[in-house]
């Protein structure tokens, strides 16, 4: 490999490491050369990462998932999944109470019936 490819090769993966995706459409010339260096991308973020690079017709992705976990990727009191799940609804619990707590006089006057009532037939349908 000469050096204008392998420029051209850290080029188009440098193009991954800085975007979400690569698509068709907005980004075509960076599509294309991606595309050319395909299988070198690969087998490179495959075999150094642990990433895989995912291929539709209509976008590169590369799926930068850590290789190894660290300490503070996350908590470390967290040791399984279901200890995610419980934090996930707990906060979900929260900010539930939260939007209840922030909007409690209009809950009230909603159930006192007198609060404005939009209603899908009155305005959309006329």
């Amino acid at each position: 490999m000469n050096m204008e490819e392998k420029e051209e090769l850290q080029q188009a993966a440098r193009i991954l490491m800085e975007n979400r995706w690569v698509t068709r459409r907005d980004m075509p010339e960076e599509y294309l050369s991606i595309r050319r260096l395909e299988r070198p991308l690969r087998q490179f973020f495959r075999d150094r990462c642990g990433w895989p690079l995912l291929v539709t017709a209509q976008f590169y992705k590369l799926e930068k998932i850590p290789a190894r976990p660290r300490g503070f990727m996350g908590l470390s009191a967290m040791q399984s999944q279901e200890d995610y799940v419980l934090l996930s609804c707990v906060l979900a619990f929260v900010f539930a109470a939260m939007g209840i707590w922030r909007h409690r006089t209009n809950i009230k006057r909603l159930l006192s019936g007198k609060e404005n009532k939009l209603f899908y037939n009155d305005v959309f349908m006329q």
